[in-house]
């Protein structure tokens, strides 16, 4: 773990004392550069719904037009 922190610019903190332990993780929190962290993708999209609503209350409406036929067996 120790070998895997190094490399990858991490740190390693053993949990023996936990004391220790959350005043090493407080502090290495603090250096952390605070930024508003946020998904692009969903802040800019278009909804459809209202559309796809519209199509079937239309759908829905014109069915009351189309009569019904029950078929005639002979």
């Amino acid at each position: 773990m120790k070998q895997i922190a190094e490399k990858t610019n991490g740190i390693y903190i053993h949990l023996q004392n936990s004391d220790e332990t959350v005043n090493s993780l407080q502090k290495q929190l603090s250096q952390i550069e605070r930024k508003a962290l946020g998904d692009v993708s969903l802040m800019n999209f278009k909804t459809y719904y209202l559309w796809l609503a519209a199509a079937m209350f239309a759908l829905l409406f014109a069915e009351n037009f189309i009569p019904e036929r029950k078929k005639i067996r002979a």
